[in-house]
């Protein structure tokens, strides 16, 4: 059977996900607050995900736990905490510094298994991207003249994806849109205090038809359905081949927000960027290179 569908299916979905950054940038700006967009995104995201998931809605106690904490590193961490610095900074900036988040899956992997050990190519890698968000942040605080925090946020957002990846692997044999279904349920939950502590968000704003565009987009492509895609994706074609095609999330979001939504980037930024974009290369294929060295002598 021809794979090459199932390969643009995966880059589909990563340009998606790069995209949905730039989104939820467009409607920060049109006046939602950052928690009101993720609010709405993962409510009408749960809702499909109650039709497109098994109808399973108690697992076991170690699972429900398991999505829970899942829920909380994907929405509130991962999600909200993108949101945050989406409403301080520029979503190219914001997209190239969350794209780190393999650099911080292979910290966590060092420091809760003993058996795990860094590759030198991921520790080039890992310098590489730090010098890279150096140039970031000189970039966003002296020329473009951008609240610093934005960075770290994006970098957090950054740690909670890793949270995520650390978790998810931990599922075994679950259903992943199941497991998506609960973790987003779980994960409404857990941002409900904070949607709540930000200033209420105009419901008008939702009779503009381009801000309600970019909500769908948000929750029914970007949350629902691309995940069912991605799955079906790396069910095909192998978890380690559809990762190559995440990379492009970056660059998607990195070229709508220069080169059509008016962000700025210097020399500074640009090599900054490749910085962080190499260095994450290089990190991955180390963490790939230590994970096969681990099975092959397990």
């Amino acid at each position: 059977m021809n794979a090459i569908p199932y390969h643009l299916l995966a880059l589909a979905v990563a340009v998606c996900w790069g995209l949905s950054v730039n989104s939820t940038k467009v409607l920060i700006d049109a006046g939602f607050g950052p928690w009101a967009v993720l609010a709405l995104r993962t409510v009408l995201a749960y809702g499909l995900l109650i039709f497109l998931s098994p109808k399973i809605f108690y697992t076991n106690l170690r699972t429900e736990v398991k999505t829970a904490l899942l829920g909380v590193a994907l929405v509130p961490l991962a999600h909200g905490l993108q949101n945050l610095a989406l409403a301080s900074g520029q979503s190219s900036t914001t997209a190239v510094l969350t794209a780190t988040a393999p650099i911080f899956t292979g910290l966590l992997a060092v420091a809760f298994f003993r058996e795990f050990r860094f590759h030198w190519m991921s520790l080039a890698g890992t310098l590489a991207a730090l010098a890279g968000a150096a140039c970031l942040a000189a970039d966003a605080a002296w020329i473009a003249h951008l609240p610093e925090i934005g960075l770290w946020l994006a970098l957090a957002s950054a740690f909670g994806w890793a949270v995520y990846a650390m978790v998810l692997r931990t599922l075994g044999s679950l259903s992943p849109l199941l497991a998506l279904r609960k973790c987003t349920g779980y994960g409404l939950l857990a941002m409900l205090p904070f949607y709540y502590a930000e200033p209420t968000t105009k419901g008008e704003l939702l009779m503009d038809a381009w801000n309600l565009g970019n909500v769908l987009f948000l929750a029914f492509v970007s949350l629902g359905l691309a995940h069912a895609a991605w799955h079906a994706a790396v069910r095909r074609i192998g978890e380690e081949a559809a990762s190559f095609y995440t990379y492009a999330a970056p660059l998607a979001a990195l070229a709508v927000g220069v080169g059509l939504m008016g962000e700025t980037m210097s020399w500074l930024g640009i090599l900054g960027t490749v910085l962080v974009m190499a260095g994450v290369v290089v990190a991955h294929a180390g963490l790939v290179r230590v994970a096969l060295a681990m099975t092959k002598h397990g």
